[in-house]
């Protein structure tokens, strides 16, 4: 009978559980978050295709980082591709 075979997912959610946690929040999500966060947010649901999903997650734990900042990071990097700006507030 053969090994089962390694679950890189499990693996990488076990090196980030077991990482020791600094002090203060920080790094690149905690940038992202202060910088994406000095206006109101509204909180939006929609599905995604499960594979798209699992992709979403899967960098978001190769980044360390949440998967809100990688799904909003791909949002703004593709609205200034396409030249979207976005509306201000009246």
């Amino acid at each position: 009978m053969s090994a089962p075979k390694p679950n890189p997912m499990a693996a990488a959610i076990q090196r980030r559980n077991s990482a020791p946690k600094p002090d203060q929040a920080g790094g690149v999500a905690h940038t992202f978050r202060e910088v994406t966060e000095t206006s109101p947010t509204k909180k939006t649901t929609f599905d995604l295709p499960e594979d798209v999903h699992r992709t979403l997650r899967w960098e978001a734990l190769k980044r360390d980082v949440s998967m809100r900042d990688v799904v909003l990071r791909y949002i703004y990097e593709g609205m200034e591709r396409d030249g979207i700006t976005t509306i201000p507030k009246d």
